[in-house]
């Protein structure tokens, strides 16, 4: 890439809050640098001017200048010097650490929402603990002796008093490959728990983002992940007396609702209940769906090293499919017909394999229900009626202090083979059992 004279490098929308409350943008103007500018003398030499930028405040979000500012600042730099070959070894290099950094400011930017937008109804902290050593490169076992992985989690415990002393809990796995706790598809799930009397922990397991590249290729889809969402649960009755050990609850969605499972089978006695949403269920068929791009994913060096040919068994064991005769815990499950994420093929192969087991649950197939993969995490009638259900079958188990009004309209009663067709439009709601 040449450098031409009085190119003007635009870095927008580093910095994002959500409805777009807050945007933080830069620009540097650069003209033949003659040297790297890593320093001020440099920069001035370069003839390259940064614009120096105060951290604003936002009403209700407060005052935001304990966020990196410098940082935003600097990439200006960092770009300038990925326009020049002699100063960067690889664009892609340079690419790698702009996202990790822009992902570090979305998150710390979420966490704010968190905080501001349930402080009315819940005691909201930001915590960290351990998660089982690093797995060595191609799933080899921890060399004994090696560091656990520090574990960030979102805690949240309501404010309402509640005449039993003790309360259940809620182990909250989030979605996505790479995701991160969220305001944007999490917040009415977690508010709708804390109204109920729920205690909720929402970790945010190896592998996810805005913690930096370290954090993120320690990834382990379905393997060490696992352990680390089972720790937030110890953490909770560790650090919080009152919270029921025999009243715990573990749910989640798409990615989410595959680690829920997996944790059930993997841990049923400290287990209650479970709801996984559109979960992914078997990873074979996935990658078969989903094309090369999502096998090269996960056949990475730093994950699982092998491509699903190569290690068909090493798929299966993390698969929720593959190993339904370890359920011992009540389950729901709710599936989309239209959902082009997790297909309903994929959840229809985890359901005929629970009943080959002759394995007792609840499940519910949508059919055509709007809002695809995201359906009933949308603030629609029928979500709300959906998320209803979810609350009465986890009610059923756990005993919140406070247990949800019922919402449900047309929907009828949970059943072992029920499937809702809505047709063309959300008002067509025709139950089938």
């Amino acid at each position: 890439m040449e450098y031409t004279s009085h190119r003007i490098l635009t870095l927008a929308r580093l910095f994002h809050i959500h409805e777009g409350v807050a945007t933080a943008t830069t620009v540097a103007q650069v003209s033949k640098p003659a040297v790297s500018p890593t320093s001020k003398s440099a920069t001035r030499r370069s003839g390259m001017r940064v614009r120096r930028f105060e951290a604003p405040s936002y009403g209700r979000f407060g005052n935001l200048r304990h966020l990196p500012w410098r940082e935003i600042s600097g990439l200006a730099l960092l770009l300038a010097a990925a326009s020049c070959p002699a100063e960067t070894n690889s664009l892609s290099v340079v690419q790698d650490t702009l996202g990790h950094l822009d992902a570090k400011l979305t998150r710390q930017a979420n966490e704010l929402l968190w905080f501001q937008r349930l402080a009315d109804i819940a005691v909201v902290d930001k915590v960290r603990f351990t998660g089982p050593p690093p797995r060595s490169t191609n799933n080899v076992a921890p060399a004994s002796g090696s560091n656990h992985v520090v574990i960030s989690a979102f805690t949240f415990l309501p404010r309402q008093r509640s005449r039993d002393r003790s309360r259940p809990l809620i182990v909250l796995a989030h979605g996505e490959i790479h995701g991160n706790v969220a305001t944007d598809e999490d917040f009415h799930v977690v508010r709708e728990l804390v109204q109920q009397g729920y205690a909720v922990i929402a970790p945010d397991y190896r592998g996810s983002s805005g913690y930096g590249a370290d954090f993120w290729h320690q990834i382990d889809y379905g393997g060490l992940e696992i352990e680390d969402v089972h720790a937030a649960r110890q953490f909770m009755l560790d650090r919080y007396r009152q919270i029921d050990p025999r009243r715990v609850g573990i749910i989640g969605w798409s990615h989410g609702g595959a680690i829920a499972l997996l944790t059930v089978f993997a841990h049923p006695g400290d287990y209650a209940a479970c709801y996984a949403g559109a979960p992914v269920s078997d990873l074979e068929e996935r990658i078969r769906i989903r094309g090369e791009t999502y096998g090269q994913l996960l056949a990475a060096p730093y994950h699982l090293g092998k491509t699903v040919a190569e290690a068909p068994d090493e798929y299966r064991r993390r698969s929720p499919a593959w190993n339904v005769e370890k359920l011992r815990t009540p389950l729901l499950l709710h599936a989309n017909t239209n959902d082009e994420d997790v297909t309903i093929g994929e959840v229809e192969r985890l359901i005929r394999a629970l009943q080959a087991a002759q394995k007792g649950f609840d499940w519910r197939i949508y059919t055509n229900a709007p809002g695809g993969h995201y359906f009933n995490r949308l603030d629609t009638s029928l979500a709300l009626e959906s998320r209803a259900e979810i609350w009465r079958f986890l009610a059923k188990h756990l005993r919140p202090p406070h247990p949800a009004a019922n919402r449900i309209g047309c929907l009828p009663t949970t059943g072992r083979n029920t499937v809702l067709d809505f047709g063309d439009s959300p008002q067509q709601c025709r139950g089938r059992v």
